[in-house]
């Protein structure tokens, strides 16, 4: 396999580190650096994507699909206060199980399903949301939770991936099933504006620049 592996979650480390004799590095970066600065700051003054139906908004952005878990999402803002709500950012074959949810447990009027929006929008969405949701069952990176880290948002996200290997401030990992218990202890007052040293940690050129070090290295030897 080479003298040297790089790769971005520990999981796959583990494996190479098993597997193969190569020196193995993990690399991050997984964010648009130009995305983000341009959802902040050229939407400045325009109307907001985000329709706030409580004090605390709550986001979830992703696929609607099983391995997302979302309807675990709708039952945790049934089990939340009333000054908690939810957008939803995304669609997929079980919108209309997530919408019977909220019939179900009767938290229409403080979910709100935006669909799938352009990624300017997302990101506009996740930085004026006072935190973001992460349920899944499985993921590798989740490009989603370092955009809302990038973008000064808190996240609570279930230990998947690279997730329990990240340290910051900002991202709390938990069981799926203590959410309602850690979500009220989390600080959610947190600064305006870009984290530039956690955009530029988790960003695309960061990697680019990371693979292009070890690459380098590598034919010098």
């Amino acid at each position: 396999m080479g003298d040297i592996a790089l790769c971005q979650t520990p999981a796959v480390s583990a494996l190479l580190y098993r597997l193969s004799n190569a020196e193995v590095n993990r690399v991050d970066g997984i964010v648009d650096s130009t995305a983000v600065h341009t959802a902040v700051e050229s939407e400045l003054g325009r109307e907001s994507p985000l329709s706030r139906k409580g004090d605390i908004e709550l986001v979830f952005v992703g696929r609607l699909v099983e391995i997302k878990d979302p309807t675990s999402v709708i039952e945790l803002v049934d089990s939340l206060p009333s000054k908690y709500s939810l957008t939803i950012v995304g669609d997929g074959p079980h919108q209309s199980r997530v919408e019977a949810a909220m019939q179900e447990v009767g938290v229409c009027d403080r979910v709100q399903i935006a669909g799938r929006l352009p990624h300017k929008e997302t990101l506009r969405v996740i930085y004026e949301s006072d935190l973001l949701l992460l349920s899944s069952k499985t993921e590798s990176y989740g490009a989603v939770v370092f955009e809302a880290l990038s973008l000064n948002t808190p996240v609570l996200a279930t230990p998947v991936g690279v997730l329990p290997t990240i340290d910051h401030p900002l991202l709390t990992t938990a069981e799926l099933s203590t959410f309602e218990n850690v979500l009220p202890t989390i600080d959610l007052e947190t600064n305006d504006g870009i984290d530039e040293e956690t955009l530029n940690r988790f960003s695309v050129d960061r990697f680019t620049q990371d693979v292009r070090s070890h690459l380098i290295s590598t034919v010098e030897r």
